[in-house]
């Protein structure tokens, strides 16, 4: 270059491998040729940072599924034909950091590799579980098993959910029956589900205090031309505690739980089996909730007030929300106080609330939320009296993190904004009454919306302004007409 000042902006790819934590960042730059990190260099420059690697968007559990010979699927199917009684599968996971589980993702194959509708692994309801982890209690009770239920959704995958595999032949079993299907099918399908924010599971595990969960899964098959169609869970080499248990019943399932082990005829038999699935998570989360105040209509916006500042002006039916949302951990509650200004122009607190998601106080509209979606909070209020206002929020995720907004505005009672009249230049209002000074602009005017060209509108405004003294009476100071 010719030696002038210069900003140079780099992307930089953290390594997938990267230990998570503190670590050392080295930036080297070198004049004429490419910087090394280790060397020594007449003209350049050497920093070190300590840069901390967290993880955004990851893995919180993984078994992964065997797609070996030895891979079997094990029937987990409710079907509509009744023909068998229904199935339900469940293994158990760890966690060890708090957050959210955000996509849920497990491997299956198809009985006989018949697919519903022949060609649509897609046609499927699936009922997904998370349920509280029953301790194994030799010898009362030798294995742990799913406990109460904590989170139940129900999905139909979207073409776009489900990724077609194929590996190698592989067996299936019944637990029910104690079938077990040598070389029965060769296609293997993940299902992949990803949750909107207010389906998020909040895990509570700790590195110091672990908690286990258990996941269960349902399969229904959709076809109603074929009751041969069955769905099976993969099984997984990646062994983690108990074994994986199997019921007979419908979600939620009160059990008797079963463990699962390989079958007679299974070279792994009586090996105990662990299933194939993975929970994603986000990281932390550092980003506080979304939220915005907002005046309804009808509204006229920036009338001057004596105290310098540009308001806009509603009437006491005007609504006015209080929003709030988060779309990672979802708003769980919204604290906010009214303000009044007094005579002095200082802001006096009135009214102090506090929302909860899903909030309801039947008649109190500023105990209500409005908004029945889970982890969104929309607040709706209206002002009674006439005068200056605030409002001012402070709005909370799950997690405690929360962010504030504010907002001034003028209600007016006795002249709410779709008046055909307007203030412009100082104002103030006292119990229902403007006061204005001599520079104050009133503006009138008129419209007909209904007219046509040539056939109506407007053909004149009449006006008259009048005096009132402080008896009561009135005295004309200005007439006029305007066509």
């Amino acid at each position: 270059g010719d030696g002038a000042d210069a900003t140079l902006t780099i992307d930089i790819t953290v390594p997938a491998g990267a230990t998570l934590g503190s670590t050392r960042m080295r930036v080297a730059e070198r004049w004429y040729e490419d910087p090394e990190p280790c060397t020594s260099a007449t003209w350049g420059e050497v920093e070190d940072y300590e840069v901390e690697i967290v993880e955004e968007y990851g893995i919180k559990w993984e078994q992964l599924p065997d797609l070996s010979p030895l891979g079997m699927d094990v029937d987990a199917t409710n079907d509509m034909f009744e023909q068998m009684p229904p199935h339900i599968l469940a293994d158990d996971f760890l966690c060890t950091q708090t957050g959210y589980i955000t996509d849920i993702h497990f491997w299956g194959s198809w009985f006989n590799d018949m697919l519903p509708y022949e060609e649509c692994p897609e046609a499927v309801e699936f009922t997904i579980s998370i349920h509280a982890d029953i301790p194994a209690n030799p010898p009362d009770q030798p294995y742990s098993m799913p406990g109460e239920p904590l989170w139940m959704r129900t999905f139909i995958p979207y073409y776009e959910n489900v990724e077609w595999l194929t590996d190698a032949i592989e067996d299936w079993y019944d637990p029910a029956t104690e079938f077990f299907y040598d070389d029965n099918h060769y296609l293997c399908f993940k299902y992949n589900f990803y949750l909107q924010p207010e389906d998020y599971f909040y895990q509570e595990g700790t590195i110091d205090e672990p908690v286990v969960y258990w996941l269960d899964i349902q399969a229904v098959p959709l076809d109603d031309s074929n009751p041969d169609i069955r769905f099976g869970w993969k099984t997984s080499l990646d062994h983690w505690n108990d074994d994986a248990v199997w019921a007979i019943g419908e979600e939620p399932c009160p059990g008797l739980w079963n463990e699962l082990r390989y079958p007679m005829g299974h070279p792994f038999c009586p090996e105990s089996i662990d299933l194939a699935f993975e929970l994603t998570t986000l990281g932390e989360d550092t980003t506080p909730p979304e939220q915005y105040i907002e005046l309804g209509t009808p509204i006229i916006e920036d009338i001057y007030n004596a105290g310098g500042d540009w308001l806009d002006l509603i009437g006491t039916q005007t609504p006015v929300w209080i929003n709030s949302t988060d779309p990672e951990t979802g708003t769980e509650y919204i604290e906010y106080i009214l303000f009044w200004s007094d005579h002095f122009g200082d802001w006096v607190e009135y009214a102090t609330y506090t929302v909860e998601d899903n909030q309801e106080v039947p008649g109190n509209p500023f105990l209500t939320d409005t908004d029945d979606t889970i982890g969104r909070i929309s607040i709706e209020i209206y002002f009674d009296f006439s005068c200056f206002h605030q409002i001012h929020a402070l709005c909370f995720n799950n997690i405690g993190l929360s962010d504030t907004d504010a907002l001034d505005f003028l209600v007016d009672a006795d002249a709410p904004p779709n008046d055909e009249f307007a203030y412009v230049g100082p104002l103030y209002i006292e119990q229902s009454v403007r006061y204005i000074s001599h520079r104050t602009v009133k503006r009138i005017w008129a419209n007909d919306t209904g007219c046509t060209e040539g056939v109506a509108g407007v053909c004149r405004i009449e006006w008259e302004v009048e005096y009132k003294t402080l008896g009561g009476d009135l005295f004309t100071v200005g007439i006029g007409t305007v066509e």
